[in-house]
């Protein structure tokens, strides 16, 4: 199991406790966290903010300055998903998508059948079976992904 699943599971009371006005942690900025690929989403999101002539309404990715996750945004982690990572057997990334092809969550796979994950913003760093957040409503289909 990676060190910083291992220090988040240790530290559950910083999944509630805000970091920057309020701001909680999420699923996407867990993931990004416990991969260490927060410079890369972000720079994946300005880059096509910029190609696009786009100016994103809201801040989409707020990191902290310590040790712990910060916040993604939905769209910056789904822009990454699909232009820097690959379908896989062997994945880094589980994404969890709702009927209309929409990122809804991800987690990251630890064992077979076995995923680590933030529910909700702010809610407690766990691990749960894989195929649970499809069987509660949440998502329709999950897919696999591994960083090129």
């Amino acid at each position: 199991m990676n060190d910083r699943i291992k220090y988040l599971l240790a530290n559950q009371e910083m999944a509630a406790e805000p970091f920057l006005a309020g701001i909680q942690s999420n699923c996407w900025g867990t993931v990004c966290y416990v991969l260490g690929i927060e410079n890369q989403v972000e720079d994946v999101w300005e880059s096509w903010l910029n190609d696009n002539n786009f100016r994103s309404p809201d801040k989409e990715i707020i990191m902290p300055f310590d040790e712990r996750p910060g916040y993604v945004g939905q769209a910056p982690m789904d822009r990454f998903i699909r232009s820097c990572m690959d379908r896989s057997r062997e994945p880094d990334i589980i994404a969890y998508y709702s009927k209309w092809d929409s990122l809804v969550h991800c987690a990251i796979p630890i064992v077979k059948g076995l995923v680590f994950h933030q529910e909700n913003i702010g809610g407690p760093w766990e691990i749960i079976p894989g195929n649970n957040y499809i069987r509660a409503g949440n998502a329709v289909k999950k897919k696999m992904f591994r960083l090129r």
